[in-house]
């Protein structure tokens, strides 16, 4: 079985959950799953994301979410180091290839672990602009309690190539009483895959993003707060894709991805 990497925590063990190529998963992630998951089609940018080597070959997935035409936010450790990307966005049946940045402030701790200080948040940047209804990204720290949903493409220990889950809502906390200060804390829903995908407030009127999926184990989460990151995010998107389609944008007619497509 490949194990995964490991993060320090003051409480016990994280582990990340960018989720291997090379299937079946950790024994312990495929006991931790999107548990009790449901389709996420009330999340409609919810995204499913292949990552790639230089080589063109297919190394690890994640999940993610769209939040502009040309762009989905996914976890910091999803792109660094990788080369390619191909985002698939099953409920609004649109795909796209890319290229990937992370946040600045995204570092590996000590024997190649996610630092607890890191903002573990990264943009993929696509070539084929999606349009959609896209989610309204906190600006401020959610209190302590509040509920959540956590959004990824893993179900049972199997990633998925066609649908997005979502969990029960679950409640957060601040992440500095495990010493994790740029992340919210929350028992564990997520599994290797998942990382990256959208962690929502629970029944708010319009979808609002606050957290991407980053790590777990030993019955918690570690959930990358976005609105420590946004003014990178803004300056980002802005710079490399924008926040609108250009004037005359044409899409083309949706289509859900052949079975050839996804065995790529």
């Amino acid at each position: 079985m490949r194990r995964t990497r490991i993060l320090s925590c003051t409480v016990g063990l994280v582990l990340s959950s960018c989720g291997p190529a090379d299937q079946p998963l950790d024994d312990e992630l495929a006991r931790v799953n999107i548990k009790e998951g449901t389709p996420a089609d009330e999340f409609p940018t919810a995204c499913m994301i292949d990552i790639f080597n230089r080589d063109g070959k297919l190394v690890s997935f994640c999940s993610g979410a769209l939040i502009a035409p040309g762009a989905v936010l996914t976890a910091g450790h999803c792109v660094a180091g990788f080369h390619s990307f191909r985002v698939y966005c099953p409920y609004l049946h649109r795909e796209s290839v890319g290229t990937g940045e992370a946040c600045p402030s995204y570092h590996v701790g000590l024997a190649g672990t996610i630092a607890p200080t890191s903002d573990d948040i990264g943009l993929v940047f696509l070539d084929a602009r999606i349009p959609a209804r896209y989610p309204v990204l906190r600006s401020t720290q959610l209190p302590d309690d509040t509920l959540v949903v956590n959004v990824g493409r893993v179900r049972d220990g199997v990633v998925s190539k066609t649908e997005m889950y979502r969990s029960a809502p679950v409640r957060i906390r601040d992440g500095r009483s495990i010493n994790f200060p740029r992340y919210y804390v929350s028992v564990d829903k997520i599994q290797n895959g998942d990382s990256g995908g959208p962690t929502y407030r629970y029944q708010g009127p319009v979808p609002e993003l606050v957290a991407v999926n980053s790590g777990a184990g030993g019955g918690i989460a570690v959930l990358a707060r976005v609105d420590l990151a946004l003014d990178w995010i803004r300056n980002r998107v802005s710079a490399r894709s924008g926040w609108s389609l250009p004037p005359g944008y044409q899409p083309l007619t949706p289509r859900p991805p052949s079975p050839v497509d996804l065995s790529r």
